[in-house]
Protein backbone atom coordinates (compact mmCIF):
# COMPACT_ATOMS: atom_id res chain seq x y z
CA UNK A 1 0.00 0.00 0.00
CA UNK A 2 1.27 3.45 -0.85
CA UNK A 3 0.62 6.67 1.04
CA UNK A 4 0.83 10.24 -0.21
CA UNK A 5 0.86 13.43 1.88
CA UNK A 6 0.47 16.75 0.08
CA UNK A 7 1.53 19.52 2.49
CA UNK A 8 0.16 22.98 1.85
CA UNK A 9 1.72 26.40 2.40
CA UNK A 10 -0.21 27.99 5.27
CA UNK A 11 0.46 31.55 4.13
CA UNK A 12 -0.86 30.87 0.63
CA UNK A 13 -3.77 28.93 2.08
CA UNK A 14 -4.81 32.04 4.03
CA UNK A 15 -5.05 33.98 0.78
CA UNK A 16 -7.35 31.48 -0.94
CA UNK A 17 -10.89 32.78 -1.31
CA UNK A 18 -12.35 29.27 -1.13
CA UNK A 19 -10.67 28.42 2.16
CA UNK A 20 -12.63 29.08 5.32
CA UNK A 21 -10.94 28.97 8.68
CA UNK A 22 -11.63 28.59 12.34
CA UNK A 23 -9.14 29.24 15.09
CA UNK A 24 -7.93 26.19 17.01
CA UNK A 25 -6.83 27.22 20.49
CA UNK A 26 -3.60 26.15 22.14
CA UNK A 27 -2.36 22.77 20.99
CA UNK A 28 0.68 20.51 21.28
CA UNK A 29 2.96 23.29 19.97
CA UNK A 30 1.69 25.73 22.59
CA UNK A 31 0.30 28.20 20.04
CA UNK A 32 -2.92 28.87 18.20
CA UNK A 33 -3.41 28.08 14.54
CA UNK A 34 -6.13 28.32 11.97
CA UNK A 35 -7.88 25.25 10.57
CA UNK A 36 -8.76 25.73 6.91
CA UNK A 37 -11.49 23.97 5.01
CA UNK A 38 -11.87 23.82 1.25
CA UNK A 39 -15.16 22.51 -0.20
CA UNK A 40 -14.72 19.02 -1.67
CA UNK A 41 -11.25 18.50 -0.20
CA UNK A 42 -10.64 16.66 3.04
CA UNK A 43 -7.75 18.56 4.58
CA UNK A 44 -6.06 17.18 7.66
CA UNK A 45 -4.03 19.13 10.14
CA UNK A 46 -0.70 18.01 11.59
CA UNK A 47 -1.17 18.26 15.35
CA UNK A 48 2.54 18.91 15.93
CA UNK A 49 3.16 21.65 13.38
CA UNK A 50 -0.26 22.98 12.39
CA UNK A 51 0.49 22.26 8.74
CA UNK A 52 -2.46 21.33 6.55
CA UNK A 53 -2.20 18.37 4.25
CA UNK A 54 -4.17 16.13 1.98
CA UNK A 55 -3.71 12.41 2.66
CA UNK A 56 -4.25 9.64 0.13
CA UNK A 57 -3.70 5.93 0.48
CA UNK A 58 -4.03 3.61 -2.50
CA UNK A 59 -1.91 1.50 -4.79
CA UNK A 60 -2.25 4.02 -7.67
CA UNK A 61 -1.97 7.20 -5.61
CA UNK A 62 0.90 8.65 -7.69
CA UNK A 63 -1.21 8.46 -10.84
CA UNK A 64 -3.81 10.85 -9.47
CA UNK A 65 -3.42 14.55 -10.14
CA UNK A 66 -3.39 17.11 -7.37
CA UNK A 67 -6.76 18.89 -7.25
CA UNK A 68 -6.52 22.17 -9.21
CA UNK A 69 -7.92 24.19 -6.33
CA UNK A 70 -4.83 23.45 -4.17
CA UNK A 71 -2.14 23.03 -6.85
CA UNK A 72 -0.83 26.58 -6.29
CA UNK A 73 -0.49 26.17 -2.52
CA UNK A 74 1.51 22.89 -2.43
CA UNK A 75 4.60 23.20 -0.25
CA UNK A 76 5.97 19.64 -0.45
CA UNK A 77 4.76 16.15 -1.28
CA UNK A 78 5.79 12.98 0.50
CA UNK A 79 5.23 9.42 -0.68
CA UNK A 80 5.97 6.03 0.88
CA UNK A 81 5.50 2.54 -0.47
CA UNK A 82 6.34 -0.53 1.59
CA UNK A 83 6.52 -4.18 0.73
CA UNK A 84 7.82 -3.80 -2.81
CA UNK A 85 8.86 -7.34 -3.85
CA UNK A 86 12.62 -7.89 -3.81
CA UNK A 87 12.57 -9.38 -7.31
CA UNK A 88 13.45 -7.85 -9.64
CA UNK A 89 16.11 -6.25 -7.50
CA UNK A 90 16.33 -2.49 -7.05
CA UNK A 91 19.60 -0.84 -6.04
CA UNK A 92 19.24 0.53 -2.54
CA UNK A 93 20.34 4.11 -1.94
CA UNK A 94 19.41 7.76 -2.40
CA UNK A 95 18.11 8.95 -5.77
CA UNK A 96 17.61 12.48 -7.14
CA UNK A 97 15.59 13.70 -10.11
CA UNK A 98 14.73 17.39 -10.54
CA UNK A 99 12.70 18.43 -7.44
CA UNK A 100 12.31 14.84 -6.18
CA UNK A 101 14.49 12.87 -3.77
CA UNK A 102 13.93 9.19 -3.07
CA UNK A 103 15.44 6.59 -0.78
CA UNK A 104 15.21 2.84 -1.24
CA UNK A 105 15.90 0.62 1.76
CA UNK A 106 15.24 -3.01 2.43
CA UNK A 107 12.88 -4.41 5.00
CA UNK A 108 12.65 -7.92 6.39
CA UNK A 109 9.29 -9.46 7.26
CA UNK A 110 8.76 -12.80 8.91
CA UNK A 111 6.00 -14.59 7.04
CA UNK A 112 5.17 -18.09 8.16
CA UNK A 113 8.46 -19.86 8.63
CA UNK A 114 10.57 -17.68 6.40
CA UNK A 115 12.22 -14.29 6.50
CA UNK A 116 11.29 -12.36 3.35
CA UNK A 117 13.00 -9.27 2.01
CA UNK A 118 11.06 -6.32 0.60
CA UNK A 119 11.95 -2.80 -0.44
CA UNK A 120 10.65 0.41 1.09
CA UNK A 121 10.58 3.48 -1.16
CA UNK A 122 10.28 6.93 0.47
CA UNK A 123 10.15 10.13 -1.58
CA UNK A 124 9.89 13.90 -1.16
CA UNK A 125 9.24 16.29 -3.99
CA UNK A 126 8.02 19.68 -5.06
CA UNK A 127 5.55 18.43 -7.67
CA UNK A 128 3.74 15.23 -8.54
CA UNK A 129 5.22 14.93 -12.04
CA UNK A 130 8.83 14.81 -10.76
CA UNK A 131 7.75 12.20 -8.22
CA UNK A 132 6.10 10.04 -10.89
CA UNK A 133 9.22 10.28 -13.04
CA UNK A 134 11.64 9.22 -10.30
CA UNK A 135 9.27 6.49 -9.09
CA UNK A 136 9.04 4.84 -12.51
CA UNK A 137 12.76 5.34 -13.17
CA UNK A 138 13.59 3.52 -9.93
CA UNK A 139 11.05 0.73 -10.48
CA UNK A 140 12.26 0.27 -14.10
CA UNK A 141 15.90 0.48 -12.96
CA UNK A 142 16.65 3.20 -15.53
CA UNK A 143 18.23 5.51 -12.92
CA UNK A 144 21.19 4.94 -10.61
CA UNK A 145 21.31 6.24 -7.04
CA UNK A 146 23.50 9.23 -6.29
CA UNK A 147 24.42 7.44 -3.05
CA UNK A 148 24.40 3.63 -3.13
CA UNK A 149 23.80 1.44 -0.06
CA UNK A 150 24.95 -1.69 -1.88
CA UNK A 151 28.62 -1.45 -0.93
CA UNK A 152 29.98 -3.20 2.14
CA UNK A 153 32.26 -1.64 4.70
CA UNK A 154 35.45 -3.42 5.77
CA UNK A 155 33.74 -4.54 9.02
CA UNK A 156 31.09 -6.55 7.11
CA UNK A 157 28.34 -3.99 7.58
CA UNK A 158 26.41 -2.56 4.68
CA UNK A 159 26.13 1.23 4.58
CA UNK A 160 22.41 1.17 5.33
CA UNK A 161 22.46 -1.49 7.99
CA UNK A 162 23.49 -1.94 11.59
CA UNK A 163 23.44 -5.75 11.47
CA UNK A 164 26.17 -7.67 9.61
CA UNK A 165 25.00 -9.65 6.60
CA UNK A 166 26.17 -12.91 8.19
CA UNK A 167 23.76 -12.48 11.11
CA UNK A 168 20.90 -11.88 8.68
CA UNK A 169 21.88 -14.97 6.70
CA UNK A 170 21.93 -17.07 9.89
CA UNK A 171 18.57 -15.65 11.02
CA UNK A 172 17.09 -16.49 7.62
CA UNK A 173 18.29 -20.09 7.94
CA UNK A 174 16.87 -20.38 11.47
CA UNK A 175 13.45 -19.05 10.36
CA UNK A 176 13.49 -21.30 7.29
CA UNK A 177 14.09 -24.40 9.43
CA UNK A 178 11.06 -23.73 11.67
Amino acid sequence: MATLHIYLDSEKLKEMELATSENIPENSTGSDWAKYEIPGINLRIDTNTGDHYLFKSAASVLMEDIPNVISDVVKIISFREEDIPSLPSIERGVYHHQSARAEVKKRYVREGGSLNRYYVLSMLGGNIEDMRNIYFAIRNRSIKPSVSYEEEHEDGFEKEETVPKKILEIAGKIFASK
